[in-house]
């Protein structure tokens, strides 16, 4: 939070075993009035989660393709998560969201990203068409009946 403007409210939703680590963290710092734990979330509830954040943030080490990040973009939001294939793969570096290297990279383009309010909302404004063009369900159709046909990206051109 000490990378994060002062009026920054952070949101953490889903629940897990270590939320009483957390709990007694945001205590212990202080921070009760700016840290949110939600819990666990409803599908169906996380369309309002996106559009109320300003920044999605993943601060996760797991090189997993979460569906989340791209569903932050999707609703026009920029991502700051840690730079892995995965990653890589779902986030387009630099103009919807920051890859980190580290945690330490992960706070500082955070708390940069919070405080340029511009730069923020063009990557959210780049997001919702990034994730149509290479991430939507009739993208991912015409890719696996090109592998079913025998086609690859290579073949095709």
């Amino acid at each position: 939070m000490r990378s994060l403007p002062p009026n920054a409210i952070l949101v953490v939703v889903g629940e897990g075993r270590g939320r009483p680590l957390v709990e007694e963290e945001v205590a212990a710092l202080g921070l009760d009035g700016r840290v949110r734990l939600s819990g666990r979330v409803a599908n169906s509830d996380l369309p309002a989660y996106y559009a109320a954040c300003d920044i999605f943030a993943l601060p996760d080490l797991r090189d997993f393709p979460w569906l989340a990040v791209l569903e932050a973009q999707a609703c026009g939001r920029p991502v700051v998560t840690l730079d892995t294939q995965a990653a890589r793969l779902t986030v387009d570096a630099g103009r919807t969201g920051l890859l980190a290297r580290d945690l330490a990279e992960f706070r500082a383009f955070l708390g940069a990203l919070a405080r340029d309010r511009r730069r923020s909302r063009e990557m959210g404004e780049r997001g919702p068409q990034y994730v149509r063009t290479f991430h939507s369900l009739a993208v991912r159709i015409e890719q696996i009946e090109q592998m079913l046909a025998g086609e690859t990206a290579e073949a095709g051109q």
